[in-house]
């Protein structure tokens, strides 16, 4: 690997002087007015900015707007105002001149909305998002993995290809997501894949991130929410192929993906395939972490365009994975399917009190085997495999509307029903019963109606929105029990306000306060009859539970110069009948010890926080610094100790080199992470020791649409742990991440 690192030094020192030389030439203007093309007034107010830049501008009383000075070079400048088409033009400018453009907005043309969107995000700035570019650039072998790229957000590691989603200290049921519109469940706690597991990185084209009880409208029970969106099938394409290759070193992993895409008519196509394999890997202090992995993935998407407005997608999906290493498990091998089907139809308005309408369908399946790769011992009982299923159908409809000029309203309603199944198959002279049912046909129904509006005052922007669930919980139980068929009615809301303090800067508010019924596991998960396969946080479920509520309060501002932009965040966090585990210390001894497995109870916990993001041009779209940190704070109230799944504090810095049209970039990370010693004893955490990696990468655009990319990832070699990473079933240590880590990867037409 040293011909391409010193390849990579090389190319960093030409551009450095190429940009040096850039900088000496003296710096250009854009400017030019916006008017209304039927009218031919005109317009005030309205947003102009320099795509792939921080240079932006708002165009004045006479329709003026001015842009720079900035560097000589070819530009694309682009109008967005409400109730128009956006427009765009390239400019090349001059070395000292000043360019002039005239623009003519018209209405739109009417296009299909996507108005599955979370209430409040055009103004909430908890909402996070990882970029197009960055899942090109990011060498993540799942899709979980990409969210340790934004401040707030966090994934912990259960293998190579299982993350496990934390959002400010929330994970599991408590994060809803979502692909498409279809809702995806939690993984189970024996060790069911966590969802963004099922999606290979290479067919993403966006990830939202909600960081609190604002997305209502997407489903029941979001404490906080993730959203997937996959690439569409491209229209007005005959036939295009695309396809990327990869290598990444210490896994020895080996990956390769293809699409083929076109269009007939008003009819588009997608279809995709992915392979991925690796091996154990070694961390920077050459400890061998068990990483077998195989995963097999198809995908293929179909789309019909009645009109402008108005399209109908199909989708369908499966997923094979085997010789999986599961070291946070006693079982040390699984395997896994998975598949799903999923339909949209979606149409839009221009005009009239109904805007904008959309209706989705989805089906999803998900089967897991963890089982010993040692041969049994039959003169005692022995755990010798774990098999879970969970099977989902639901369905949703929302529609937007403009009532009267100002207000804007989304109404609909949701409903999904999952089937969950859990057995554990055990071996030996002693054992009567092969198989124990940990849950048996256990189903969750939930049934939502959400309906919120945004009404604008000037300079002020008030959004809110309100939802009602009735969920119906039931299962087969082996004792008899009042909870074994349940219903319950919550009550969310989340409201927000917006003022735009001057052109640059803006302030936001918002409150909401979302209920969550129990999931199947909490509620009838049944481990006493083996309860010492499993390690020590193994809890037993409680049908009695109450639902848990989350009331979120969060205070943003956020800026946004010609160079500059910056976000800061902070918010406040009460669980009350939070879903935890009991308030006594035998939970910490070996379950085998004890004469009943704890189950779970309602208690208390109080979470704030603060993340900072920031992002600054010193040469436009030529040379970038950008920045995050986040602090995060969690108490269990109820077992008086710090709450589980609490990320330490996070502090990143980060250059960015771009040729001109982005014939290359040079990148490089540092990243520093505090030690945590507020741990969960009751959950078997542990504390964590601080650390800082770096990471390198270079790529570069090749002919005919290829691209290439080359990184270097923990630089330094550095030996550390994820605080959020499972624990090793025997020694109770967090599963350390990958030492010195080379990686290539080539795509074409991607």
């Amino acid at each position: 690997m040293r011909v391409p690192i010193e390849a990579s030094l090389m190319l960093a020192f030409t551009l450095l002087l190429a940009a040096g030389a850039v900088q000496a030439q003296e710096p250009g203007r854009i400017a030019g007015t916006v008017e209304e093309a039927r009218g031919g007034g005109r317009l005030e107010g309205v947003n102009v900015v320099v795509v792939g830049t921080l240079y932006a501008a708002v165009t004045d009383a006479e329709g003026r707007f001015v842009l720079g000075p900035m560097p000589p070079g070819t530009y694309a400048v682009e109008i967005n105002a409400l109730g128009f088409r956006t427009e765009r033009r390239d400019v090349i400018l001059a070395a000292g001149a000043e360019a002039e453009l005239a623009f003519r907005l018209r209405l739109p043309e009417v296009e299909v909305e996507r108005i599955d969107a979370a209430a409040l995000r055009r103004v909430l700035q908890p909402v996070e998002a990882v970029e197009d570019r960055h899942l090109r650039e990011i060498n993540a072998h799942e899709t979980g993995e990409l969210l340790r790229a934004l401040p707030g957000t966090d994934a912990g590691r259960r293998s190579v290809l299982d993350f496990e989603p934390f959002i400010r200290g929330l994970g599991g049921n408590q994060i809803g997501v979502y692909v498409e519109g279809a809702r995806f469940l939690a993984g189970s706690p024996f060790g069911f894949s966590a969802p963004l597991s099922l999606f290979d990185p290479s067919v993403v084209e966006w990830v939202d991130v909600v960081k609190g009880p604002y997305a209502l409208t997407w489903g029941g029970g979001n404490l906080s929410a993730i959203r997937v969106t996959t690439r569409d099938a491209p229209a007005g394409t005959r036939l295009r192929p695309s396809f990327q290759a990869g290598y990444t070193s210490k896994l020895d992993a080996l990956d390769a993906a293809g699409s083929l895409s076109g269009s007939s008519g008003k009819a588009s196509y997608r279809l995709h395939g992915a392979y991925r394999s690796g091996d154990d890997y070694k961390d920077g202090g050459s400890q061998r972490i068990p990483a077998d992995f195989r995963a097999v993935t198809l995908r293929g998407q179909a789309a019909y365009r009645f009109r402008t407005s108005t399209r109908f997608v199909l989708q369908a999906g499966y997923q094979d994975r085997g010789d999986l290493d599961a070291p946070g498990s006693v079982l040390s091998q699984g395997a896994s399917d998975a598949a799903d089907v999923s339909a949209r139809f979606q149409t839009a308005w221009a005009a009239g009190p109904i805007r904008a309408l959309d209706a989705t369908v989805y089906w999803n399946r998900r089967a897991q085997r963890l089982e010993d790769s040692v041969a049994p011992d039959l003169s005692r009982p022995k755990l010798l495999a774990l098999d879970v299923e969970q099977a989902q159908v639901g369905g949703r409809l929302a529609a937007r509307f403009v009532p009267v000029k100002g207000w804007t309203l989304e109404a609909g309603g949701d409903v999904y029903s999952v089937l969950h199944d859990a057995v554990r198959q055990i071996s030996g002279v002693a054992s009567r019963n092969p198989e124990v049912f940990l849950v048996r046909d256990a189903r969750i129904t939930d049934a939502g109606f959400f309906a919120g509006g945004t009404r604008v005052f000037g300079t002020l922007e008030a959004t809110g929105t309100v939802r009602l669930d009735v969920v119906h919980a039931q299962a087969e139980l082996d004792v008899p029990s009042d909870y074994a068929s349940v219903t319950e009615t919550n009550l969310s809301g989340a409201f927000a306000l917006t003022a735009g303090l001057s052109s640059v800067w803006q302030a936001s508010a918002g409150i909401g306060s979302v209920a969550r019924s129990a999931g199947a596991y909490e509620r009838y998960a049944d481990p006493a009859s083996f309860r010492n396969a499993f390690f020590l946080t193994e809890v037993a479920g409680n049908p009695g539970l109450e639902p848990e509520r989350s009331t979120q309060a969060d205070l943003w501002l956020s800026a946004s110069y010609p160079r500059l932009e910056l976000h800061l965040n902070a918010f406040a966090r009460r669980l009350s009948n939070a879903i935890t585990v009991p308030p006594s210390p035998d939970y910490i001894e070996p379950p085998n010890t004890l004469p009943e497995l704890p189950r779970y109870v309602n208690g208390k916990a109080t979470y704030y926080g603060a993340e900072m993001a920031a992002r600054y041009a010193l040469m436009g779209e030529f040379v970038t610094i950008h920045g995050a940190a986040r602090y995060l704070w969690g108490r269990n109230d109820l077992l008086r100790e710090p709450a589980y799944g609490v990320a330490p504090a996070h502090v990143m810095m980060g250059g960015r080199l771009n040729a001109p049209a982005n014939l290359f970039f040079l990148e490089g990370i540092l990243r520093g992470v505090f030690e945590q010693t507020r741990v969960a004893r009751s959950r078997v955490e542990g504390a964590t020791d601080g650390y800082i990696t770096a990471d390198l990468h270079f790529g570069v655009m090749l002919p005919r649409a290829a691209s290439l990319v080359l990184g270097v990832n923990n630089l330094t070699g550095k030996t550390y742990a994820n605080h959020l990473n499972v624990r090793l079933a025997l020694s109770a240590q967090p599963i350390t991440e990958p030492g010195r880590v080379f990686f290539i990867r080539l795509r074409y037409g991607i």
